[in-house]
């Protein structure tokens, strides 16, 4: 009988708050014989923490489920608080989601945010569009927006940063404000703090020997599976401003049509870094190397042609070319076949002046000879 009259008096009085209450004696639970309990503003306590809240006088469809979920004087609207001391600060923020242990604690105006995990975005004040999931994930972001962090402690350092992608364990972890990354894999980019970064795989972009932890790297590519200090198996820069994109491969590379499997030749090539199956098709080709105007020095020694020509009888190649059965089997080197075609080039060019003297010497003796053959033939007329 006291807990009805008790209740009665309750849902009557909807213009006065904290001064009414529902007990019961001890150990006897509260019944209710209605399909609906209506408070008109406040909170459902239990052993006097707040438990449960529903405010909708200024603000509008709010929901907050825990000790010390919500806040009292909330004007925004849809916003979900489940978890100790989750949302316990919003005032104007709306559509927010908080879901965890002081998940969104101090938020007050951000909105349309989704903070999952225990710690998460605790500190996030004016943020707008984040996800977080993950415990600790996004635990120091205070204005940062549209970021997406999922994993344990992922963009934990982040306080302003915007339009980052952190997926993984610590992931992005070191930027402050760092913006537009997209950073995958377990620590992957835990100690570079720039923006415009792609890094990709175990521990990729995080810190290498000689590099302060924190340190600001922007419009990088890193694809690596990285246990200890080394390079990535990707590197590259993105182009920015005069800056032209770069791209280095490390390592054996393979390039083949999609119709075909790739298969590394055998290990005779082991020595080179990129193969490609069917061939490559380009405008111009660009060799660095040395070049054979050795040839022309007074020290080099050409061989006589005769000495070439047993060379040729006995190996049926040129002196210092190789063999049709080496290129065969090892393959080409486009720069080193070039300097030594250019040696024989440089070395016929000789032999042609040598032969050029010779004719010019035997030219004057003919003309000579004729002079006398002619002097000769008057002389007995």
């Amino acid at each position: 009988m006291k807990i009805q009259i008790l209740l009665a008096a309750l849902l009557m009085s909807l213009g006065a708050f904290a001064q009414n209450q529902i007990s019961t004696p001890s150990q006897k639970p509260l019944k209710i014989n209605s399909d609906t309990l209506r408070l008109s503003s406040g909170y459902l306590k239990l052993n006097d923490a707040s438990l449960i809240s529903v405010k909708s006088t200024s603000g509008g469809q709010n929901l907050s489920v825990g000790v010390n979920s919500g806040n009292y004087i909330i004007t925004g609207k849809s916003n979900t608080s489940l978890g100790d001391s989750t949302g316990n600060a919003l005032t104007s923020g709306y559509e927010n989601t908080f879901l965890g242990f002081t998940t969104g604690k101090i938020n007050t105006y951000g909105r349309e945010n989704t903070f999952i995990g225990a710690n998460v975005g605790k500190k996030n004040t004016g943020g707008h569009y984040n996800v977080f999931v993950g415990s600790q994930s996004g635990k120091a972001n205070v204005t940062g927006g549209n970021n997406i962090f999922i994993g344990r402690e992922s963009g934990g350092a982040n306080t302003v940063g915007n339009n980052n992608i952190y997926l993984g364990y610590q992931s992005g972890a070191a930027g402050i404000d760092a913006e537009n990354n997209v950073i995958i894999g377990h620590q992957a980019g835990r100690s570079y703090a720039g923006s415009g970064n792609v890094f990709i795989g175990f521990k990729a972009g995080s810190n290498s020997a000689g590099t302060p932890t924190g340190a600001a790297v922007d419009n990088k590519l890193i694809i690596t599976n990285r246990t200890i200090d080394g390079k990535p198996l990707i590197e590259g820069d993105f182009a920015n401003g005069s800056n032209p994109s770069r791209l280095i491969l490390y390592g054996k590379t393979g390039v083949t049509s999609s119709t075909s499997t790739f298969v590394f030749p055998a290990t005779t090539y082991g020595t080179y870094s990129l193969f490609v199956k069917g061939g490559i098709l380009a405008e111009a080709v660009t060799v660095s190397t040395t070049w054979a105007d050795y040839v022309f020095d007074k020290e080099y020694k050409l061989k006589p042609l005769s000495e070439v020509e047993k060379y040729i009888q006995a190996n049926k190649h040129l002196p210092n070319i190789p063999a049709a059965a080496e290129i065969e089997s090892a393959g080409m080197n486009v720069g080193e076949m070039s300097r030594l075609q250019q040696e024989k080039i440089e070395e016929l060019t000789l032999y042609l002046i040598e032969q050029q003297k010779v004719a010019t010497a035997q030219q004057k003796e003919i003309d000579e000879l004729k002079v006398l053959v002619k002097t000769l033939v008057e002389s007995r007329k």
